[in-house]
């Protein structure tokens, strides 16, 4: 698919955005007119985003991940693949077992701040591999943490991949493609 985008507004639901970022929803949402708001209409946990490796600048996950069930490392890998080393992975999620988190029936996944410390292998890195989260052999890609803090009932993340780099980095994302 040729890229007319240069980044991803993953799970916008009625909330597009610019020109620049592809919104993808698994719900074909419209506005009252009837127009389709959702350029992609697909399920991210199971369905490779239609995207080149390295090709984004940006993946926005606004209120997203903790809709996400068995999932959600696929969704996370995708955003990886699709993540130019420069880019970002922006999102919120609430803080588990808040009003936030427990007022919506919808949710399947749970964070805490340390949460992102296990995708991001912080403080958890083996010996044997520096460059990767300490379970990364559960197919977790790695991510750099650039941003992490929590507002009031919501945790708000910055994240950048951590690209391969070594034959063994090399071995486990080709692993974790399937």
């Amino acid at each position: 698919m040729e890229n007319k985008w240069t980044k991803i507004n993953l799970g916008c639901g009625r909330l597009t955005i610019g020109r620049e970022f592809c919104n993808i929803d698994i719900m074909p949402f419209t506005d009252n007119s009837g127009n389709v708001l959702v350029d992609i209409v697909m399920n991210v946990e199971d369905t490779p985003f239609p995207f080149e490796d390295n090709c984004m600048d940006e993946v926005l996950a606004d209120n997203v991940f903790e809709h996400l069930g068995n999932g959600f490392i696929f969704a996370l890998n995708e955003c990886h693949r699709v993540l130019k080393e420069s880019g970002t992975l922006i999102g919120v999620v609430p803080i588990a077992n808040t009003e936030a988190d427990l007022m919506d029936i919808t949710h399947k996944r749970k964070f805490i701040k340390k949460s992102f410390g296990y995708i991001c292998g912080k403080g958890l890195a083996r010996p044997d591999r520096p460059s990767h989260p300490k379970y990364a052999d559960y197919g977790v890609l790695p991510w750099n943490q650039i941003e992490l803090k929590e507002e009031g009932n919501l945790i708000h993340f910055k994240l950048s991949p951590r690209k391969v780099n070594t034959e063994s980095d090399y071995l486990v994302a080709i692993y974790t493609k399937k």
